[in-house]
Protein backbone atom coordinates (compact mmCIF):
# COMPACT_ATOMS: atom_id res chain seq x y z
CA UNK A 1 0.00 0.00 0.00
CA UNK A 2 2.47 2.19 0.82
CA UNK A 3 4.75 1.46 -2.46
CA UNK A 4 1.40 2.11 -4.37
CA UNK A 5 1.26 5.67 -2.43
CA UNK A 6 4.70 6.48 -3.03
CA UNK A 7 3.67 6.17 -6.93
CA UNK A 8 0.67 8.20 -6.88
CA UNK A 9 2.07 10.75 -5.23
CA UNK A 10 4.79 10.85 -7.27
CA UNK A 11 2.73 10.97 -10.62
CA UNK A 12 0.94 13.62 -9.06
CA UNK A 13 3.99 15.65 -8.53
CA UNK A 14 5.35 14.81 -11.95
CA UNK A 15 2.16 15.65 -13.61
CA UNK A 16 2.01 19.27 -11.99
CA UNK A 17 5.30 19.50 -12.81
CA UNK A 18 4.85 18.68 -16.52
CA UNK A 19 1.32 21.08 -16.22
CA UNK A 20 3.78 23.99 -15.50
CA UNK A 21 6.19 23.79 -17.69
CA UNK A 22 4.09 22.99 -20.86
CA UNK A 23 1.45 26.13 -19.61
CA UNK A 24 5.26 28.22 -19.35
CA UNK A 25 6.15 27.11 -22.80
CA UNK A 26 2.95 28.29 -24.04
CA UNK A 27 2.62 31.19 -22.30
CA UNK A 28 5.75 31.72 -23.41
CA UNK A 29 4.89 31.09 -27.18
CA UNK A 30 2.26 33.40 -27.31
CA UNK A 31 4.26 36.08 -25.72
CA UNK A 32 6.30 36.01 -28.64
CA UNK A 33 3.50 35.41 -31.32
CA UNK A 34 1.83 38.89 -29.80
CA UNK A 35 5.21 40.67 -29.33
CA UNK A 36 5.73 39.77 -33.22
CA UNK A 37 2.28 40.66 -33.85
CA UNK A 38 2.58 44.14 -32.09
CA UNK A 39 6.26 44.91 -34.14
CA UNK A 40 4.65 44.11 -37.25
CA UNK A 41 0.99 46.57 -36.77
CA UNK A 42 3.18 49.06 -35.29
CA UNK A 43 5.34 49.11 -38.65
CA UNK A 44 2.50 48.51 -40.84
CA UNK A 45 1.04 51.46 -39.09
CA UNK A 46 4.53 53.77 -39.68
CA UNK A 47 4.98 52.74 -43.30
CA UNK A 48 1.68 53.51 -44.22
CA UNK A 49 1.27 56.66 -42.35
CA UNK A 50 5.00 58.64 -43.31
CA UNK A 51 4.97 59.36 -46.80
CA UNK A 52 2.74 56.40 -48.46
CA UNK A 53 0.17 57.34 -50.49
CA UNK A 54 -2.91 58.14 -48.71
CA UNK A 55 -6.27 56.29 -49.80
CA UNK A 56 -7.97 59.32 -51.95
CA UNK A 57 -11.98 59.41 -52.23
CA UNK A 58 -13.63 61.99 -54.98
CA UNK A 59 -16.45 63.11 -54.03
CA UNK A 60 -19.17 65.99 -56.03
CA UNK A 61 -17.59 69.33 -54.72
CA UNK A 62 -13.87 68.51 -55.01
CA UNK A 63 -11.31 69.38 -57.09
CA UNK A 64 -10.69 67.25 -60.16
CA UNK A 65 -7.74 65.69 -60.03
CA UNK A 66 -5.52 66.72 -62.98
CA UNK A 67 -4.15 64.71 -65.51
CA UNK A 68 -1.82 64.37 -68.81
CA UNK A 69 -2.63 61.82 -71.13
CA UNK A 70 -2.10 61.79 -75.30
CA UNK A 71 -4.08 62.26 -77.44
CA UNK A 72 -4.70 60.69 -80.90
CA UNK A 73 -1.99 62.76 -82.66
CA UNK A 74 0.32 62.00 -79.82
CA UNK A 75 -0.04 65.63 -77.96
CA UNK A 76 -0.11 66.10 -74.27
CA UNK A 77 -3.83 66.69 -72.94
CA UNK A 78 -4.02 67.57 -69.24
CA UNK A 79 -7.56 68.56 -67.59
CA UNK A 80 -6.47 72.04 -66.98
CA UNK A 81 -5.88 72.50 -70.61
CA UNK A 82 -9.12 71.01 -71.60
CA UNK A 83 -11.02 73.23 -68.79
CA UNK A 84 -12.01 76.33 -71.41
CA UNK A 85 -15.02 78.19 -70.02
CA UNK A 86 -17.46 74.67 -70.63
CA UNK A 87 -18.45 71.73 -68.08
CA UNK A 88 -16.58 68.67 -69.32
CA UNK A 89 -18.09 65.28 -69.30
CA UNK A 90 -15.42 62.67 -69.18
CA UNK A 91 -16.45 59.44 -70.82
CA UNK A 92 -14.04 56.46 -69.54
CA UNK A 93 -14.72 53.72 -72.17
CA UNK A 94 -13.68 50.96 -74.18
CA UNK A 95 -14.02 49.20 -77.51
CA UNK A 96 -15.20 45.99 -76.00
CA UNK A 97 -17.82 47.19 -73.68
CA UNK A 98 -20.91 46.93 -74.80
CA UNK A 99 -22.62 49.36 -72.99
CA UNK A 100 -19.97 51.79 -74.07
CA UNK A 101 -20.83 50.82 -77.60
CA UNK A 102 -24.68 51.49 -77.13
CA UNK A 103 -23.81 55.09 -75.18
CA UNK A 104 -21.59 56.44 -78.02
CA UNK A 105 -24.43 57.75 -80.67
CA UNK A 106 -25.95 59.47 -77.47
CA UNK A 107 -22.68 60.99 -77.02
CA UNK A 108 -22.68 61.92 -80.29
CA UNK A 109 -25.45 63.50 -80.11
CA UNK A 110 -25.34 65.32 -76.85
CA UNK A 111 -21.87 67.06 -78.14
CA UNK A 112 -23.39 68.27 -81.08
CA UNK A 113 -26.59 69.15 -79.07
CA UNK A 114 -24.69 71.16 -76.71
CA UNK A 115 -21.56 72.31 -77.83
CA UNK A 116 -21.75 75.55 -76.47
CA UNK A 117 -22.61 74.43 -73.15
CA UNK A 118 -20.26 71.18 -72.13
CA UNK A 119 -17.31 69.37 -73.90
CA UNK A 120 -16.89 65.97 -74.20
CA UNK A 121 -14.11 64.19 -73.55
CA UNK A 122 -13.53 60.43 -74.41
CA UNK A 123 -10.95 58.23 -72.20
CA UNK A 124 -10.09 55.47 -73.85
CA UNK A 125 -8.73 52.69 -71.62
CA UNK A 126 -5.73 50.46 -71.93
CA UNK A 127 -6.00 49.94 -76.33
CA UNK A 128 -3.95 50.22 -78.59
CA UNK A 129 -3.53 53.54 -80.69
CA UNK A 130 -5.06 51.77 -83.69
CA UNK A 131 -7.64 49.82 -81.98
CA UNK A 132 -9.27 53.18 -80.83
CA UNK A 133 -8.84 54.73 -84.38
CA UNK A 134 -10.30 52.00 -86.03
CA UNK A 135 -13.38 52.06 -83.71
CA UNK A 136 -13.58 56.15 -83.70
CA UNK A 137 -13.91 56.01 -87.64
CA UNK A 138 -16.50 52.76 -87.76
CA UNK A 139 -18.35 54.61 -85.50
CA UNK A 140 -18.23 58.65 -86.59
CA UNK A 141 -16.70 59.85 -83.22
CA UNK A 142 -16.26 63.44 -83.74
CA UNK A 143 -15.40 64.50 -79.78
CA UNK A 144 -12.30 64.37 -78.32
CA UNK A 145 -10.52 60.93 -77.58
CA UNK A 146 -7.70 60.66 -75.21
CA UNK A 147 -5.66 57.36 -74.64
CA UNK A 148 -4.82 56.11 -70.93
CA UNK A 149 -3.19 53.07 -72.48
CA UNK A 150 -1.64 52.33 -68.60
CA UNK A 151 -5.29 52.83 -66.92
CA UNK A 152 -3.52 55.68 -64.29
CA UNK A 153 -6.48 58.45 -64.92
CA UNK A 154 -9.26 55.30 -64.83
CA UNK A 155 -7.51 55.22 -61.28
CA UNK A 156 -6.98 58.31 -60.67
CA UNK A 157 -10.79 58.81 -61.51
CA UNK A 158 -11.63 55.20 -59.17
CA UNK A 159 -13.48 53.79 -62.35
CA UNK A 160 -14.60 50.86 -61.55
CA UNK A 161 -16.66 49.72 -64.01
CA UNK A 162 -17.25 50.89 -67.68
CA UNK A 163 -18.88 53.21 -69.06
CA UNK A 164 -18.32 55.97 -66.24
CA UNK A 165 -19.32 59.49 -66.86
CA UNK A 166 -17.92 62.42 -63.99
CA UNK A 167 -18.75 65.54 -65.58
CA UNK A 168 -16.17 68.59 -64.45
CA UNK A 169 -17.41 72.10 -64.17
CA UNK A 170 -15.77 75.30 -65.70
CA UNK A 171 -13.88 76.05 -62.63
CA UNK A 172 -12.77 72.38 -62.30
CA UNK A 173 -14.90 70.87 -59.70
CA UNK A 174 -16.96 67.76 -59.50
CA UNK A 175 -20.30 68.27 -60.46
CA UNK A 176 -21.48 64.79 -60.80
CA UNK A 177 -19.71 61.21 -60.70
CA UNK A 178 -20.57 57.51 -62.24
CA UNK A 179 -23.93 59.28 -64.43
CA UNK A 180 -25.70 57.57 -67.08
CA UNK A 181 -26.79 59.66 -70.81
CA UNK A 182 -29.96 60.50 -69.40
CA UNK A 183 -28.69 61.43 -66.71
CA UNK A 184 -26.47 63.86 -68.18
CA UNK A 185 -28.87 65.02 -70.86
CA UNK A 186 -31.31 66.00 -67.57
CA UNK A 187 -28.39 68.30 -65.92
CA UNK A 188 -27.88 70.15 -69.58
CA UNK A 189 -30.90 70.90 -70.27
Amino acid sequence: MQRVKFQKNSLMKLRKILTNKIKRGIDNKMKKIILIFTLYTLCSMLFTSCGGPKPRFMAVGDDAPDFSILDLNGNKVSLKSLLSGKDIVLNFWAGWCPSCRAEIPHLIELAEKYKDKIEIVGINLEESKETVRSFIASNGIKYKILLDSKGKVGKLYMVKFLPTNIIISKDGSIKKMNIDIKEIEKYLQ
